[in-house]
């Protein structure tokens, strides 16, 4: 069988090279496998895509999926957007490079302009820096689910009622961000989330995510800390809304 990242970098060459819709504009993936083990976009990338192998019918809710692959790809521009597909039995969640850059652009501003609720609400002993990281990566769990949501909520089916036309394109947008949310904190309460912020050593390389955001005092857990971020819809969303449309 031909590796998910192979068969990506085909397809995005092939539709490239007969400039079909969002194709167009994209060059191809990020080679995370290149980099360093603790480069923010491949931790990222590798999060993801254990993740996603580790869904469950609690998530899918009994929807037969194809095998799923995330990945980054680079743009022509500074286009940030991401996308879901399905080609060759595969599906393929990418989120552009630049995206990931202005969420984390957007994660130090909100840092830098409220370093008190930053500091005493999130995780006293780390910098602004390590807080601004993980708030890159709740964007980044929630931006991946809600384009996870429009495949397992099958929004992309032949069946959809395309009379309703931009009606049912908001209803679906808005049902991606509610599926996606629970998706997330489904995955964080019960599935392998739940070993990951107990056991988040194993998985935060330094200088991605400091093991000083697991410290945030008391009896409070990095899982509930996961948590109760997931939960703050309105700060998390409210970031996202800010990203260039």
């Amino acid at each position: 069988m031909v590796p998910p990242e192979i068969a990506l970098e085909r397809l995005l060459h092939e539709k490239r090279s007969r400039q079909e819709g969002i194709y167009k504009c994209i060059n191809g993936r990020v080679a995370v496998e290149n980099l360093a083990p603790n480069h923010v976009y491949r931790w990222l990338v590798d999060w993801m895509n254990q993740q996603l192998s580790d869904i469950g019918v609690n998530s899918t809710g009994g929807r037969l999926l194809p095998p799923i692959h995330f990945d980054l790809v680079q743009v022509l521009s500074d286009i940030a957007s991401a996308h879901v597909f399905e080609a060759d039995g595969l599906a393929f969640i990418v989120v552009t490079q630049p995206m990931v850059d202005e969420m984390l652009r957007l994660s130090h501003t909100l840092v830098e302009r409220n370093p008190v609720l930053m500091s005493m609400q999130i995780a006293p002993a780390a910098s602004s820096h390590e807080i601004a990281q993980l708030l890159l990566f709740m964007q980044f769990c929630l931006v991946a689910a809600h384009e996870y949501s429009h495949l397992v909520r099958g929004h992309w089916d032949d069946n959809q009622p395309l009379e309703i036309g931009e009606s049912l394109s908001q209803a679906q947008e808005l049902d991606a961000d509610g599926y996606g949310i629970y998706h997330d904190l489904a995955y964080f309460f019960l599935q392998l989330g739940r070993h990951f912020s107990f056991c988040c050593a194993d998985f935060l390389p330094p200088r991605c995510l400091s093991d000083k955001v697991c410290q945030t005092g008391h009896h409070d857990s990095f899982y509930n800390l996961v948590v109760r971020l997931l939960s703050n819809c309105q700060l998390i969303r409210g970031l996202i809304h800010q990203l260039p449309k």
